[in-house]
């Protein structure tokens, strides 16, 4: 397989599938201000159906099928993948003009430019943002899990079984809990049997250009719940962006921080739920305080929960987005005294949660 077709099937999984599943899913939760049928949302909540998929299908055939049948878990996956992006592709051809308007309200390209002081943070934050993109793709960082994730990928596709190879010593064992229920691995390891690519070339150079891109995605998202998305606005949201990457930038001072997780160990559930699934319970929460009579909130937080048992089982970190969201139903009710309809929105987003805490 050429190297221009494997780039191409990675970029249908990884790019235009998920796109495309969430712009067939996002009427569906909207309503109120976020009621138009694209936008910023639709991306993230796009990668959450497809982060679902994969867990959704990924344990039942772990646990159900002899050694885990990995081979029948991607092609379902790819089935579903496809049949979930097949409305929104229609969808997106339908409303060609509505796509146009979304993208236009996401860039606003009158309003980036409008101002000197504007243009050059705008400027200064594309460069960052392309800096921290080529960084991650030509210094790849290699660390001491790679024995066991990145090889947990490798022994999949190679075996055709899901977690039933020690990384360590190539024998077979159990299966392991502690590592089984987060199935990011086998995410890797579907897209390397899809497009022919090693596992190690898609963990370590092509997932962190999608991930640290859905990070930045979300805080700009977070920027306009904080700042406004109007003219005046943007310097603002600029200024933002720009002190985040420099944070991102500057931030390896222990092996222990977001940034350094994000741009340096990308591949790990861990970096993705500090980096995109906990800034997106913020985002929610935000959203939720802002506009309590929208449902959007509520259900793309729904969405996150769900979608977080494919990076890690680490309860802690759950019942923090639990209690956070909890916490934004309580001040909502207390607000608008209307207690009991004000919890039930955040007990359904919160009950997903629940279950994954009940499982590990």
């Amino acid at each position: 397989m050429s190297a221009l077709l494997k780039l191409v099937i990675l970029i249908l999984f990884m790019v235009i599938l998920p796109v495309f599943a969430g712009a067939a899913f996002t009427p569906v939760i909207k309503g109120g201000r976020d009621g138009e049928r694209f936008g910023a949302g639709t991306v993230v909540t796009g990668y959450f159906l497809s982060f679902i998929l994969c867990e959704c299908i990924a344990l039942p055939v772990l646990f159900l099928t002899p050694l885990g049948d990995f081979v029948l878990f991607s092609r379902i996956y790819a089935f579903l993948m496809i049949a979930a992006a097949v409305p929104g592709a229609l969808a997106v051809f339908r409303h060609r003009k509505e796509v146009y308007k979304a993208a236009a309200r996401m860039i606003k390209p009158g309003n980036l430019f409008e101002k000197r002081s504007t243009a050059v943070l705008n400027l200064a934050g594309a460069a960052l943002f392309v800096l921290l993109l080529y960084m991650a793709y030509n210094r790849a960082f290699f660390d001491g899990d790679d024995a066991y994730y990145v090889t947990q990928s490798l022994l999949s596709v190679q075996t055709g079984t899901m977690y039933r190879y020690l990384p360590y010593t190539g024998i077979t064992t159990s299966v392991d809990y502690r590592h089984a229920l987060a199935l990011f691995p086998m995410w890797t390891a579907a897209l390397s049997r899809y497009s022919g690519m090693h596992p190690t070339i898609i963990a370590h150079s092509i997932e962190p250009l999608v991930f640290i891109s859905l990070s930045a995605l979300t805080f700009y998202r977070i920027s306009g719940e904080l700042f406004g998305d109007d003219r005046e606005a943007m310097a603002k949201r600029a200024s933002f962006m720009v002190i985040l990457f420099v944070f991102w930038i500057f931030g390896n001072i222990s092996i222990f921080t977001p940034e350094t997780f994000l741009l340096t160990r990308t591949w790990q559930g861990k970096s993705i739920l500090s980096n995109l699934l906990i800034p997106g319970s913020f985002l929610c929460l935000i959203k939720a305080g802002k506009h309590p009579d929208e449902r959007a909130p509520y259900a793309e937080q729904f969405l996150l929960a769900l979608s977080c048992g494919l990076f890690t089982s680490m309860a802690p970190a759950i019942i923090l987005a639990f209690v956070l969201t909890g916490a934004a139903a309580v001040s909502l009710a207390v607000r608008d005294k209307t207690v009991f309809l004000k919890f039930l929105p955040a007990g359904a987003a919160c009950l997903a949660y629940l279950i994954l805490i009940l499982a590990v």
